[in-house]
């Protein structure tokens, strides 16, 4: 299922290792997240720099096996649960969000 909780630090207690030879499951989702960054001259992007960046995001895009909006997606039709909902209180309730305990340092410097 498509829910995500993005709340605390901890994800399990994994006590380790136990399939010595995995295999991916390919009726299971898979869910990737990529982040692009485009560093240009002087900070502000030309239309060039935007449409270089867009070409490249486009390119991405066509070398995935499945292209269309998420709401089509195949595999993205499972209604929540009351299962579900009940695993995302018990993590919720035994990892409440905590939020950072400081600024990050230099936020406004630029790294030469």
């Amino acid at each position: 299922y498509q829910r995500r909780v993005h709340g605390g630090t901890e994800h399990d207690m994994w006590p380790g290792l136990r399939v010595t030879t995995p295999q991916r499951d390919s009726a299971c989702p898979l869910t990737l997240t990529v982040v692009l960054y485009h560093v240009v001259a002087g900070g502000v992007p030309s239309a060039a720099d935007v449409k270089a960046c867009i070409a490249e995001m486009e390119l991405l895009y066509q070398s995935c096996n499945w292209s269309g909006k998420l709401k089509d997606a195949p595999l993205h039709t499972t209604p929540l649960t009351v299962a579900h909902m009940a695993g995302i209180i018990q993590k919720v309730t035994t990892q409440p969000y905590a939020p950072s305990s400081g600024f990050v340092k230099d936020a406004d410097t630029f790294p030469h």
